[in-house]
């Protein structure tokens, strides 16, 4: 039998209070009205909304949530009323309603919104969604009708089982399009297309959003980085290479045994050629470059650390004034910038490269030949295991690159320059010796915006060196890339084509752009081939970039990234047109039609959630339960997601929202607990799971707050929680804490059994939910919390009685009795600080209790009147032999309660002993006491 439809009106005393409300609640959907005889849970209610300064009333179909009656709110603190939801298809409602308001002067301001914006004060958050046009008409037939449309009935397992959405609404849209004649079948080009789209896919692979981590560290990007200061382990390390470069300075100059008629000076070659081999250990080459600055000369050391090293810096200032002017004066009469020796270098060829980098004779020959003389001797010795850079090589680059970046540039060029220079090579071999060349200038840039610069500068290198075309020579770099750091650098690539880009926005068609723009989008297709042969993992969002740049087509991308472009057209056409596939869910009647729709929804709500747009997942997730509550039948369906829909259509995106809800800090967070409020059950699984596993007490308490919120929903799992023993302790005090919100009367017995809990939070906050649910009733499980060990909760013991004014002589007895504690003999300050607290509690509860009788003779305010009140000793004659706190010195916590008290229960028979306290206490005392006088006097007169 359907319940029976409540109608009821809210007139607002203010404008102020309208939007209190309105801000809180109305604008989630929701509302709370007070009412001493809420009706039953589920019972549908035709709310109408009288709000000043709106011309016309409001009316919103809505459905009892939870509810508090007069018994409860006396055991719980809360306030009489009830919860409504308003149902799923209200929110046209409420959108019209925000129009008002817009138009309105007063809630305009109120709302933030200037003039300018009330033109547009009826548009929303997404201007293309629009309720089909038979909802539209329904609701106004609805708002005009004498009797709204009741709902099903619906046990309460069933309601707490599903999101708290009614039917009635759209029961009826429904219906009257079946009865229009709408397809039993959706038709179209669109719904044949979202089918391919779909491709019965439940689920696709998930495309991360984080960048994929390398699995070598890698250093910050600054290549000019230069090592001036050294740990023991790197001089250690560092040591044999300054003994080879000082030994070879001396080679080149042809000093001592260095010069080549000395008999002794093959000998001394060999030697500085086994100092090399220990210098470079298993290091693969060694860079020595001339660097000149305005302010001094220095020798930069590349190949043994990780930085370039300065010699000047590692030989200190002593040995660098006599050595470095020294290599400073030889790279200038040789016109050498800089010279790489490879570990693979032979003794024959080092005794050649000596010879010929010493011999003087070149020295004379003209500005600009020197390179070249030198350059064509090497090749004539066979001597590819040094790597020389002359000031003639030096070609000029488009663009200004750090400097360790450049010299690879310029000793690439160089390297490639002399290939054909050496004769008898065959192409394969020449091929390999390219190859060659590119790993071991690559190799040791570990970087990848060094190795984005050196790539996309291949066309430069390519004008220079007629023995390869850019296009190879871009091949070969990338099959160079080292594999951990492939897809970092393509970062930096696209990063290029960015750059590119705008550029061409201020300058189109400029030729030089446009080549650079071609070549960009080149390398990154030789990337995606090698990413491709490598199978690379957690390469998808590289090629959706590839795809969405036009360099690979849709037919060029992997399985998964095609999925994932499935799905971005999907979520961008349902962002610009919500309503179009909203219309066809409603439409929807047979399985196959709704279970389409249904993947879709799973298929969009992933990104929906990544890109926050709350009011269209709310959409979904309010229609989709709506529709099956409708159908019933559907639930019945052999198709898996028709069984479970919120569920299905949430399987991939539970993790992200319960990642949000964890993560969330700024104003989004009271968006995503409405959506998990939405999820029914599945939302409680969710709070309950952060419950378990979040150590954040903020995220906690924003999980235990929600939960409340869900009032009936939560309970089952609640208990669930409680009756599990093998939680972490501070779940079961987040569940105590909701159950005390959200009520559990019949579980008295379960909660009982934490008051005997390990550890004393947990026994506190079931002490305090005990009270909460039982009210007076619990006064003899208070009593006995007052027996418990730890302080904290005894005093939450005190607190509760105070709530509920417990009076029974026992539980005077046990007030005073914290009072007669002595804290004098507590030597730790912490511990007695927190007696004196936990004497105040107990003044401020017997405050509560007002001023009764403690014996014949006696009220609690003779009790307090002794705390402050240094020579009356009549406590002594209690039986319980209550001892005064009241002597001199004692401490301002327990004297600032008493006042406290005072100022609340106290009488004229007060008054002497605070006159006295305002006239000779400590100055604050004073005042305070001055303030009680006062309202004791105003007491009086009233």
């Amino acid at each position: 039998m359907a319940l029976a439809v409540k109608k009821l009106k809210l007139r607002y005393s203010s404008p102020k209070a309208f939007f209190n409300q309105y801000q809180s609640e109305i604008v989630n959907s929701r509302l709370f009205a007070p009412t001493s005889t809420p009706p039953p849970v589920n019972t549908p209610v035709l709310l109408t909304l009288i709000i000043p300064d709106v011309p016309e009333p409001f009316v919103v179909q809505c459905r009892v949530a939870s509810s508090v009656d007069k018994k409860r709110a006396e055991t719980t603190g809360r306030k009489m009323g009830m919860t409504l939801h308003f149902n799923s298809g209200q929110w046209e409602t409420i959108r019209r309603l925000e129009g008002n308001l817009k138009r309105s002067k007063t809630y305009s301001e109120m709302l933030g919104f200037s003039s300018s914006d009330k033109a547009g004060a009826d548009t929303v958050k997404h201007e293309a969604i629009h309720l089909p046009q038979g909802e539209t008409q329904f609701l106004d037939r609805l708002q005009s009708a004498d009797t709204p449309l009741a709902p099903t009935q619906q046990s309460e397992t069933e309601i707490r089982g599903r999101s708290r959405i009614s039917t009635a609404y759209e029961r009826e849209l429904i219906k009257r399009a079946q009865e229009a004649g709408l397809p039993s079948t959706l038709t179209g080009d669109r719904i044949e297309r979202l089918k391919r789209l779909i491709r019965d896919r439940d689920t696709v692979k998930k495309i991360e959003k984080k960048e994929p981590e390398s699995t070598v560290p890698l250093p910050a990007p600054m290549a000019d980085r230069v090592k001036k200061e050294f740990s023991s382990q790197e001089r250690g390390r560092m040591e044999p290479v300054v003994a080879f470069i000082l030994d070879l300075v001396k080679a080149m100059l042809r000093s001592g045994y260095y010069a080549p008629d000395h008999p002794g000076s093959r000998d001394a070659k060999e030697g500085i050629y086994n100092e090399f081999q220990a210098a470079v250990g298993e290091r693969p080459d060694l860079t020595l470059l001339n660097q000149e600055s305005k302010e001094r000369s220095d020798v930069l050391i590349s190949g043994i650390l990780e930085d370039q090293v300065s010699l000047r810096g590692l030989i200190g200032s002593e040995q660098a004034s006599i050595f470095i002017p020294k290599f400073k004066e030889y790279f200038n009469r040789k016109s050498l910038v800089s010279f790489s020796m490879k570990k693979t270098l032979t003794l024959n060829e080092f005794n050649n490269f000596i010879d010929i980098m010493s011999d003087p004779a070149v020295d004379k020959g003209e500005s600009g030949e020197v390179g070249s003389l030198l350059t064509n001797a090497l090749v004539e010795k066979e001597v590819t295991e040094v790597s020389t850079v002359f000031m003639d090589d030096m070609i000029i680059l488009e663009l200004k690159l750090p400097w360790r970046v450049e010299m690879a540039i310029q000793r690439l060029a160089k390297d490639l320059k002399v290939l054909p220079m050496f004769r008898g090579k065959s192409e394969e071999e020449i091929q390999a010796m390219k190859i060659r060349i590119v790993q071991d200038i690559v190799r040791p840039l570990r970087e990848p915006h060094m190795l984005k610069d050196i790539v996309v500068n291949c066309h430069v290198i390519a004008k220079h060196v007629a023995v390869i075309e850019a296009e190879d020579l871009e091949q070969i770099i990338v099959k160079s890339f080292p594999m951990q750091i492939l897809l970092p650098t393509s970062k930096y690539v696209f990063e290029e084509l960015t750059k590119i880009s705008e550029e061409l926005k201020e300058k189109p068609g400029h030729p030089a752009l446009l080549a650079r723009m071609e070549g960009v989008k080149r390398i990154l297709k030789w990337v995606s081939q090698r990413v491709v042969l490598e199978g690379i993992e957690g390469s998808e969002r590289f090629f959706e970039q590839l795809y969405f740049y036009s360099i690979l087509k849709f037919e060029e991308l992997p399985e998964a990234v095609k999925d994932h472009v499935n799905t971005l057209t999907l979520v961008k056409e349902f962002r610009e047109n919500p309503s179009f596939y909203m219309e066809k869910f409603y439409e929807a009647v047979t399985e196959d039609d709704v279970l389409l729709l249904v993947r879709l929804f799973r298929r969009i709500l992933p990104d929906l959630l990544e890109q926050e747009e709350y009011d269209l997942i709310s959409l979904i997730t309010k229609s989709v339960e709506a529709k099956f509550e409708l159908y019933p039948r559907l639930r019945k369906s052999t198709f898996l997601p028709l069984q479970e829909p919120i569920k299905f259509i949430w399987e991939d995106s539970i993790d992200s929202l319960e990642e949000k809800f964890r993560d969330e800090k700024s104003g989004s967070r009271a968006q995503i607990e409405n959506t998990i409020e939405l999820l029914g059950t599945y939302g409680v699984h969710l709070l309950v799971q952060t419950l378990m596993d979040s150590k954040d007490k903020t995220v906690r308490s924003s999980a235990v707050n929600t939960l409340i919120k869900m009032g009936d929903f939560a309970i089952n799992e609640i208990v669930g929680i409680l009756k599990n023993p093998s939680n972490p302790w501070y779940l079961y005090r987040n569940a105590l804490a909701v159950m005390s919100k959200i009520g559990g009367g019949g579980q008295i017995d379960l909660i009982s059994g934490f008051l005997r809990h390990s550890k004393p939070r947990v026994r506190e906050e079931a002490v305090n939910t005990i009270s909460t649910l039982q009210g007076p009733a619990a006064e003899p499980t208070l009593l006995r919390a007052l027996r418990d060990p730890n302080i904290r909760v005894r005093r939450r013991a005190v607190e509760c009685i105070g709530k509920f004014s417990l009076k029974s002589q026992r539980v005077l007895i046990e007030l005073l009795n914290i009072l007669n504690i002595d804290e004098s003999t507590v030597k730790n300050v912490v511990d007695k600080n927190q007696i004196l607290e936990f004497k105040a509690e107990a003044i401020n509860t017997l405050s509560l209790i007002g001023n009764v009788h403690i014996s014949t003779e006696k009220r609690v305010e003779d009790i307090l009147l002794d705390l402050i009140t240094p020579d009356k000793k009549w406590l002594d004659k209690l039986s319980n032999k209550v001892r005064s706190a009241g002597k001199k010195g004692e401490d301002q916590i327990v004297q600032n309660a008493v006042l406290k008290a005072l100022w609340k229960i106290g009488t004229k028979k007060s008054l002497p002993s605070l006159t006295t306290l305002a006239e000779r206490g400590d100055r604050a005392l004073a005042s305070k006491a001055k303030e009680v006088i006062a309202q004791i006097k105003l007491r009086d007169r009233g």
